[in-house]
């Protein structure tokens, strides 16, 4: 018997995602065939995998649009690698890329294993927006039948739990152990570093100021987002 296949996909060009690294490479490491589906939006870095990968090209030129871009090309990515071989489990990562994977799992009656990195209909970036009531209006209609899913935290669990009565399986984002010891030389000043997108409510923006308060502490911002020019010019302003 042919070992189980997982197709993983998520609306990500790939090569920053860790949470999907570490999955699927916990995945190839314990004997299942892997391919990871994902796109070009923001770059198509090129990066190496023990594993098959894709990325899905996209035309779009806002995230409104390449969102349901996305979503379509999926569907028929998935629909033709599941109509060859139907010995697939599907993974899909976090509600934008939920909708095609859960019509092909019902389509061919397929596992589905959904995996939500956060509570993405509740995210500040979409907050009071019309893309909100989108996202609201498709957790509400599919979470509720799905019978595998995971997340991220214990509190997203009973988040979840309490919502659509569902049991998910906690797996934390947790950084690979790294067995040799690192030495930073004198570490004076002494680094405070932030990682990540730079989005609104993180506490960016408190943390520049609280900078004030600390001696001898760098704080150093490494990512990208929608508030990047803000805090660039909080900073100055500081």
């Amino acid at each position: 018997m042919s070992r189980k296949k997982i197709i993983t996909s998520a609306f990500s060009n790939l090569y920053t995602d860790q949470r999907i690294e570490k999955v699927c490479q916990t995945l190839h490491e314990n004997g299942y065939e892997v391919e990871l589906i994902g796109n070009n939006w923001g770059g198509a870095e090129k990066m190496e995998r023990p594993y098959l990968f894709s990325r899905i090209p996209l035309v779009s030129k806002t995230l409104k649009t390449a969102y349901f871009e996305f979503n379509w090309k999926l569907y028929w990515e998935l629909y033709g690698k599941v109509k060859e071989n139907k010995n697939i489990i599907l993974h899909a990562n976090d509600l934008d890329a939920l909708l095609p994977n859960y019509l092909i799992s019902k389509k061919y009656k397929i596992p589905l294993v959904f995996d939500s990195h956060e509570i993405f209909s509740e995210m500040p970036a979409v907050q009071g927006k019309m893309s909100q009531k989108l996202w609201r209006y498709l957790q509400n209609k599919i979470i509720p039948k799905l019978e595998f899913m995971m997340t991220a935290s214990g509190s997203y669990a009973k988040w979840f739990q309490n919502k659509y009565g569902l049991q998910p399986v906690v797996v934390q984002n947790a950084p690979r152990k790294i067995d040799y010891p690192i030495e930073i030389p004198g570490n004076q000043p002494k680094i405070v570093l932030y990682q990540g997108a730079i989005n609104p409510f993180r506490g960016i923006d408190k943390a520049i100021l609280a900078i004030h308060h600390l001696e001898n502490v760098i704080f150093k911002i490494a990512g990208d987002g929608p508030r990047k020019k803000e805090y660039k010019d909080l900073v100055i302003k500081e």
